[in-house]
């Protein structure tokens, strides 16, 4: 399992800025590129659905990362690639709670 290097290895949630997407401190490093945005890997919002329905549904997510990271540190983990998201450096990646993927609290958002 490859995690994404820093000198300590926990990360904390600053906040949520969209259903998948979260601010986190300190940055995160990888491959010599650095920012503070995750784009979290296994949960999609469902572009499909109703633009109302996926507004709804974005702002439980939303509320639901904050009450599940509270303030619990936690690791990234597996880097798929950085990407850009509201003109920042954001990183695809899996976020490990106490050892477990985030995005299996959520099978809703698979």
């Amino acid at each position: 399992m490859q995690t994404i290097q820093r000198k300590i290895a926990m990360f904390k949630l600053v906040e949520p800025i969209s259903g998948n997407a979260i601010r986190i401190t300190p940055a995160w490093n990888w491959n010599g590129v650095s920012g503070e945005i995750v784009k979290i890997n296994g949960i999609d919002i469902h572009s499909t659905l109703p633009d109302q329905i996926k507004a709804i549904r974005e702002e439980i997510l939303k509320q639901r990362l904050v009450s599940l990271f509270q303030t619990f540190e936690f690791k990234l983990t597996n880097p798929l690639r950085v990407e850009l998201f509201e003109n920042k450096n954001a990183i695809k990646c899996d976020i490990l709670l106490n050892g477990v993927n985030i995005a299996n609290y959520f099978p809703e958002y698979k």
